[in-house]
């Protein structure tokens, strides 16, 4: 019925039976059935029609989409890295800690003596004493916590993220090293102390890799 009244009446296609229609079929003996095909087939040949569209009609569909791909990120070359890290990063990296206050120095001791006097002895104890003095004091002065190569990647990253194409560079703390600071340390892959300190960043697929100074200070309070 929805079809009758919304497609077929409206454009003309069937009307509606009247009564007094209806009693004529009746006197004539006339059997009235609905015709469950009709209109089916005009359906069928649409849709088939509306399928049936060249290719290159699809083509005209097609062109008014736009398919963007993600950008691709160029990668930087292990030798331009090397270029960028030499460009960029310091040739010495700072770093400040809290120094660990020296314990009080021992009063010196009296020099000994002899009933002659000074005596072979005594003196041989008073250079000791001072050689062990001179060893001390140049003994570096340690701090509190450390740095380590952790820290050292973090201050080269941070002089790289300025350039869009330095930031790019892939350095892990893998990469970077303590070179000639004694086993301890190249081991540790931290130091302890005061002073100067030198390391090597190395980026994978490089021929050579990149020298830095990394200098530690005593914090003033």
């Amino acid at each position: 019925m929805g079809r009758m009244r919304n497609q077929w009446f409206p454009r003309g296609v069937a009307e509606y039976v009247t009564q007094p229609e209806i009693r004529t079929l009746k006197l004539s003996n006339t059997t009235i059935e609905r015709d469950v095909e009709y209109g089916v087939t005009d359906i069928a040949a649409e849709i088939s029609k509306a399928s049936a569209i060249p290719e290159d009609e699809y083509a005209d569909l097609r062109s008014g989409f736009t398919v963007r791909k993600a950008a691709e990120v160029e990668k930087v070359t292990p030798e331009r890295s090397v270029q960028l890290l030499d460009i960029f990063v310091p040739k010495t990296l700072d770093f400040y800690r809290q120094p660990i206050p020296e314990e009080p120095k021992a009063p010196e001791a009296e020099p000994v003596e002899d009933a002659f006097g000074r005596g072979a002895a005594a003196e041989l104890f008073a250079a000791r004493q001072k050689r062990d003095e001179k060893i001390k004091a140049k003994e570096p002065a340690g701090i509190y916590g450390s740095v380590s190569t952790q820290d050292i990647l973090a201050a080269v990253r941070a002089a790289m993220e300025n350039n869009d194409e330095s930031a790019r560079v892939l350095i892990t703390e893998a990469d970077i090293k303590f070179v000639n600071a004694g086993n301890e340390v190249e081991e540790a892959g931290r130091v302890k102390h005061v002073g100067s300190f030198s390391v090597e960043i190395m980026i994978k697929g490089a021929e050579a890799g990149l020298r830095r100074t990394v200098r530690v200070h005593a914090q003033e309070a």
